[in-house]
C-alpha cells in the first residue's frame, strides 16, 4: 500500500514528540489567549518573503508577486486574488483546478491526465508556478501557504506567462516561532483516503526544519476513475547572519492517475441523408473533408440530447426522411445514445489506462540585505519529471461508430453506404508514452530603495535563466511482425510499420496498427477482457470479423494483405515517433516601484527582455524507421531564437482614503514548448500577449471592505488553445503554394493528409478576451468572513486569421461562458459553547456556453441550390455547485503542551447537481456528491 511509508512516519513522529515533551514542565499551565496561530505560517523579516502579519480571515495584505519584494497589495496597480492558508484549509484546496471555487477569473478545464487544466480570462494556463519557477510536477497543498491568482498580461516578474494571468504557490516554509508537529488523517465518500504530517522543530537559535507529507487516494463517480499520490518534502531555514538567510526546499512527488477518456463523440453519422456518393451531409459528426466552419461532433450520451434545439431537431429530421433508418423525434436520438451513461462515459481504456508523474522539485533562496537600501536574492531550481502513460489513441478511442466507408481508394468524397441497425463500435488500439523533462532555473533580483519626505521608490534589477532538456517517446500496439515488413513491393525501414502512401490516403488498417472493435452493446466491466491491457488482438461484437480476400476485417476499409503477420492476432509494442528538444531563455529586467504624496499615488513601471533559444528534434518513426546515426533527412531539427522586449506600465491614485483608481498595459510572451510543430515542420511560433486594464479599487470601513472592479482587454496572437480545424489547415497550406517543397504532405488529390503532418500549430490566428470583474473580502466583525468574485465576458472571440482563410468572420470560440462568480463565507466562534467551532459555505454558478453552431442549410426552392444557411447554436445549461464545511478545534487538555484535536467535515456538491455539462468543445459529466471527514493533531 502506498501509504504505509507515511503510517510508519507517524509512529517514528509520536515516539518523536513523547521524547521531546519530556523536557516540558508537565505543570505549566495554559497561558495561550488564543487557540488559533499554533498552525499559522509566521515569515521572517525579509523584504522578498510575504509576511501574513496583517492577513485577517481571507483578507491577504501583501504579496511578493508584483514585484518579487512584500508589497501592499491594495496599492498595486495590478489585478490579484489571494488564496491564504485559512481559505485553502477551508474549502480542501488541493489542485489547480480547485481554484475555480474561489476566483470567478478562472474556469477549469479537465485535460484528461491530470487536475491542472485551467483558463484564467479566457486563456489557457497551461503550468502553474511553485515559488516563481515553472512546474509540471503533480502539487497538493499540504505544502503550500498560500497561491497568488495574478490576474492579467503581467510577464514582467514571471517572465514566460499566458496573458491571461499566472497562478504562483508560495511555499510552506521552515520557521522560527516554535516546535510543532501534526498529523491528519481523512476518509470520505468514493473511497477517498488521506493522511498527512507536518514537523516544524528549531534545532538551533538559526536553524529550523520543517517535514512535510502526505499520502492521497481518491475515486470518483465513474468506477474507472482514480487518482493517488505520495508526497514528501523537506523544508530548512538558516539564519547565517542578521542580514543573511537561506531556505532550503526539498520535495518528491509521485502521482497516478487512472482519468477516463474526457469525451466521446458521436461518428455513426445517424442524420446523414440518404445519398451515398456526396459524402456526410449531416450536423452531429464532423466530416473527415468538409467547408464548415465548426470542428465538433456532438457527444455520445443521451444527456445532451435535451439540449439540442427544436430547430436543429427538426432539420435532422428532414434530412433522414428518405433514409431505411431515419430519425423521426428526439425519442430517436436518446434511443441511439442509450448504451452511454455517466459511469461508463470515456472508459474504453479500462482500469489499465494511466498516467503517472514521479519527480522532485529542490529550491535554495538565499536573501541578502547590504543595508536599508541594498538587498539581493538569488534563487536556484532543479526539478525532473519522468511521465510515463498508457492508453488508447486520442483519435479512436473517444469516437463511436456504426458505419464505414464502402471503399477506401479513389477520389473524394468516397461513398458512403448507410448500415441499417448495426452494431455501434468503438475502434481503437493501444498507445504509451514515456517522457523526461528536467529543468534548471535561477532568479537573481538587487533591490534598491530611494525615500526622500516627498516619495518613496523601489528599483529592482532582475536576471532568471532557465534552461530545460525534454525527451519524448511514443509508442504504439502493432501486429506482431508488422516492423520492418515488406507490403507488396515495398520494403519498410528497419522500425517502420506504414506505407507512406497509406497514411496519406487515410488507409491505415489492422495490418499495420493493432486495431480492436469494442462493442456498446456488451457491459463496461473489469473482468472484460477487451478492456485490459494485453498482447491479444481482440474483437468482441457480436458478428465476427469478415474475411475479405483472406483478410480479418470488419469491413472493406480495414482490408489488407495480413499474410506476413500469420498467425495474427498477436500484438506488440512499436515506437511511433520521438521528440528531443532544449529550450534555454536568458531573461533581463528592470522595474520601478514608486509612491508619492504621502502614498496617494503608486506606480509601477518596467520592461522585460526574454531572449529564448529553442533547439528540437523529431522522428516519426512509424514511417522512417529507426535512427540511422546519419542525417536521413527524416529528422526534422529546428533551431530557432526569440527576443522579446514585453513592458509593464501601471499606476494607481487614491481619490480619498477610501477610493483609488488604476489602470495598467502589458506585454507578454510565451515561447513553444519545443515539440510543437506547424504543418510544414517548423518550430511552432511563440504566443504573444498585449493587454490593458482599468478599474476601481476600494478600501472601506475601515479595512473591513477590501476589492476591486476591473475592466480588461486582452489579445493573443498564435494562441495555442485554438484548435485548427482539418478545413482551416487545408485552407492555409493549399497544394498551389506547398506542394512543391512539401510533396509528402500531400495525396494523390493534392489534398493536405492530415495524418502525415508534424504538427497543427499554425500562425496568424489573434484571439480577443474582454471583460468585466469584481473581487472583494469582507470582515464585518472578528469571525466573520466574506469572500466575493464575479467576471462577466464580454467577448472571448477571433480577432484575425491567417489572410487565406475564407470568411474568417464566420469561426468562433466555444465552450466560453458568460457569467462566473463564486462566493465563500464563513463564521469561527471565539467564545462561548461554541468556542473553536467554524462554519462555513461556498457557492459557485457557471452560466451555460454555446458549446457548437450548427449551419442549417435550406433548399426553400426544391430546386438543388442553397437558399439560406441558418445559425442555431446548441447551448448546455447552467452550473451550479454548493459546499459546507465545519472545523471543531479543541485542546486535550489545560496544559501549555497539550495536543490539540482538530475536526473537520466538508460536503462539495451539497445539492448533487450531476448534469451533463461542456467545456471547450467536449461534453462531461459533473461529479455528485462528495463528503470527507478530517482529524488531526496538533502537538
Amino acid at each position: 500500500m502506498k501509504g504505509l511509508p507515511y503510517l510508519l512516519l507517524f509512529l517514528l513522529s509520536y515516539v518523536y514528540v513523547v521524547g521531546q515533551n519530556i523536557n516540558v514542565n508537565p505543570d505549566s499551565p495554559d497561558t495561550s489567549e488564543s487557540d488559533d496561530a499554533e498552525d499559522e505560517e509566521v515569515y521572517e523579516l525579509n523584504e522578498f518573503v510575504v509576511t501574513g502579519e496583517e492577513d485577517e480571515g481571507y483578507y491577504s495584505a501583501y504579496s511578493t508577486s508584483m514585484s518579487r519584494i512584500s508589497s501592499l497589495v491594495k496599492d498595486t496597480p495590478i489585478s490579484m486574488s489571494i488564496i491564504n492558508e485559512e481559505l485553502m484549509n477551508d474549502l480542501d484546496i488541493n489542485s489547480p483546478e480547485d481554484l475555480a471555487f474561489v476566483s470567478a477569473s478562472i474556469d477549469n478545464e479537465p485535460n484528461g491526465y491530470s487536475f491542472d487544466g485551467l483558463r484564467i480570462r479566457g486563456f489557457g494556463s497551461p503550468f502553474s508556478r511553485y515559488n516563481f519557477f515553472k512546474r509540471n510536477l503533480p502539487s497538493h497543498g499540504y505544502n503550500i501557504s498560500r497561491i497568488d491568482i495574478i490576474k492579467g498580461t503581467n510577464s514582467l516578474i514571471f517572465g514566460e506567462a499566458s496573458p491571461g494571468g499566472s497562478v504562483n504557490s508560495v511555499p510552506l516554509r521552515a520557521n522560527f516561532r516554535e516546535n510543532s508537529k501534526s498529523v491528519g488523517a481523512s476518509i470520505g465518500s468514493k473511497d477517498q483516503v488521506q493522511q498527512t504530517i507536518n514537523f516544524n522543530q528549531i534545532v538551533h537559535d538559526n536553524v529550523a526544519i520543517r517535514l512535510m507529507g502526505v499520502t492521497r487516494e481518491q475515486g470518483y463517480d465513474n468506477p474507472f476513475k482514480e487518482d493517488q499520490m505520495d508526497g514528501l518534502t523537506l523544508a530548512a531555514t538558516v539564519n547565517l547572519t542578521p542580514k543573511t538567510q537561506v531556505r532550503v526546499h526539498l520535495e518528491t512527488m509521485d502521482a497516478d492517475a487512472n482519468m477516463p477518456h474526457r469525451a466521446m463523440k458521436d461518428k455513426t453519422e445517424i442524420d446523414d441523408d440518404n445519398n451515398d456518393n456526396n459524402g456526410y451531409q449531416g450536423i452531429l459528426s464532423k466530416a473527415v473533408f468538409t467547408d464548415s466552419e465548426t470542428d465538433y461532433e456532438v457527444p455520445f450520451s443521451p444527456d445532451w440530447v435535451k439540449y439540442l434545439p427544436d430547430q436543429a431537431l427538426d432539420w435532422i429530421i428532414k434530412n433522414t426522411a428518405s433514409n431505411a433508418n431515419p430519425i423521426t423525434s428526439r425519442s430517436d436520438l436518446y434511443d441511439h445514445y442509450s448504451a452511454v451513461n455517466r459511469y461508463n462515459y470515456g472508459v474504453v481504456s479500462g482500469f489499465d489506462k494511466y498516467s503517472r508523474r514521479k519527480g522532485y522539485f529542490n529550491t535554495v533562496d538565499l536573501d541578502h540585505s547590504f543595508s536599508e537600501k541594498f538587498s539581493l536574492s538569488l534563487a536556484l531550481n532543479n526539478q525532473f519529471v519522468n511521465s510515463k502513460a498508457l492508453s488508447r489513441d486520442a483519435e479512436g478511442s473517444v469516437r463511436v461508430r456504426d458505419g464505414y466507408d464502402s471503399r477506401i481508394f479513389g477520389s473524394y468524397p468516397r461513398p458512403n453506404a448507410e448500415t441499417i441497425d448495426s452494431e455501434k463500435y468503438i475502434k481503437t488500439y493501444w498507445t504509451k508514452s514515456d517522457m523526461d523533462t528536467e529543468r534548471f532555473g535561477s532568479r537573481l533580483a538587487l533591490a534598491f530603495r530611494q525615500k526622500t519626505s516627498d516619495f518613496n521608490n523601489l528599483f529592482i534589477f532582475g536576471w532568471d535563466t532557465n534552461f530545460q532538456h525534454k525527451k519524448e517517446k511514443f509508442y504504439d500496439q502493432v501486429p506482431v511482425g508488422a516492423v520492418g515488413a515488406q507490403v507488396g513491393s515495398t520494403q519498410l525501414p528497419d522500425g517502420a510499420y506504414i506505407p507512406r502512401g497509406r497514411v496519406a490516403g487515410n488507409t491505415v488498417t489492422g495490418q499495420f496498427r493493432a486495431f480492436e472493435y469494442i462493442s456498446l452493446e456488451e457491459p463496461f466491466t473489469a473482468d472484460r477482457s477487451i478492456l485490459q491491457f494485453n498482447e491479444i488482438i481482440e474483437s468482441d461484437l457480436s458478428e465476427p470479423l469478415t474475411t475479405l480476400n483472406g483478410t480479418p476485417a470488419l469491413n472493406s476499409m480495414d482490408a489488407g494483405n495480413f499474410t506476413h503477420l500469420a498467425p495474427y492476432g498477436q500484438a506488440e509494442w512499436a515506437l511511433a515517433r520521438e521528440t528531443d528538444s532544449e529550450i534555454f531563455s536568458n531573461s533581463f529586467w528592470v522595474t520601478k516601484q514608486g509612491r508619492f504624496l504621502n502614498g496617494k499615488l503608486n506606480n509601477l513601471i518596467g520592461v522585460r527582455c526574454d531572449i529564448i533559444d529553442i533547439n528540437s528534434s523529431f522522428r516519426k518513426v512509424f514511417l522512417h524507421g529507426y535512427d540511422p546515426g546519419y542525417d536521413d533527412g527524416n529528422n526534422v531539427k529546428s533551431d530557432i531564437t526569440y527576443v522579446e522586449f514585453n513592458p509593464s506600465i501601471g499606476a494607481l491614485y487614491w481619490l480619498s482614503d477610501g477610493i483609488g483608481v488604476f489602470a495598467n498595459y502589458a506585454k507578454s510572451i510565451q515561447p513553444p514548448t519545443g515539440t510543437e510543430r506547424t504543418p510544414l515542420g517548423d518550430i511552432a511560433p511563440a504566443e504573444i500577449g498585449e493587454g490593458v486594464e482599468a478599474g476601481i479599487r476600494f478600501d472601506l470601513m475601515e479595512g473591513k471592505l477590501d476589492g476591486q472592479f476591473a475592466a480588461y482587454q486582452i489579445v493573443k496572437e498564435n494562441d495555442n488553445e485554438f484548435g485548427y480545424s482539418d478545413s482551416l489547415l487545408r485552407q492555409i497550406y493549399p497544394y498551389a503554394i506547398y506542394g512543391q517543397t512539401h510533396p509528402e504532405l500531400y495525396n494523390s488529390s493534392n489534398q493536405l493528409a492530415m495524418s502525415t503532418l508534424p504538427g497543427r500549430r499554425s500562425i496568424g490566428d489573434k484571439t480577443r478576451s474582454e471583460g468585466l470583474e469584481v473581487d472583494f473580502v469582507y470582515n464585518p466583525i472578528r469571525g466573520l468572513s466574506i469572500l466575493g468574485s464575479y467576471n462577466y465576458t464580454l467577448a472571448n472571440e477571433i480577432d484575425e486569421l491567417h489572410p487565406l482563410v475564407d470568411n474568417p468572420d464566420e469561426y468562433e470560440l466555444f465552450g466560453r461562458p458568460d457569467h462566473k462568480a463564486t462566493l465563500v463565507a464563513r463564521y469561527k466562534f471565539y467564545g462561548g459553547i461554541y468556542k473553536g467551532l467554524t462554519v462555513g459555505v461556498a457557492q459557485r454558478y457557471r452560466s451555460k456556453s454555446k458549446q457548437t453552431r450548427f449551419d442549417l442549410q435550406y433548399d426553400d426552392n426544391g430546386d438543388g441550390t442553397i437558399d439560406r444557411t441558418d445559425k442555431v447554436y446548441l447551448e448546455f445549461g447552467d452550473e451550479h455547485t454548493t459546499s459546507v464545511f465545519a472545523n471543531y478545534s479543541v485542546k486535550l487538555g489545560k496544559l501549555r503542551n497539550s495536543p490539540k484535536l482538530s475536526l473537520a467535515i466538508r460536503v462539495n456538491n451539497l445539492f448533487d447537481d450531476r448534469g451533463f455539462t461542456g467545456r471547450e468543445n467536449y461534453g462531461l459529466y459533473r461529479e455528485s456528491r462528495t463528503t470527507s471527514l478530517t482529524a488531526k493533531i496538533n502537538f
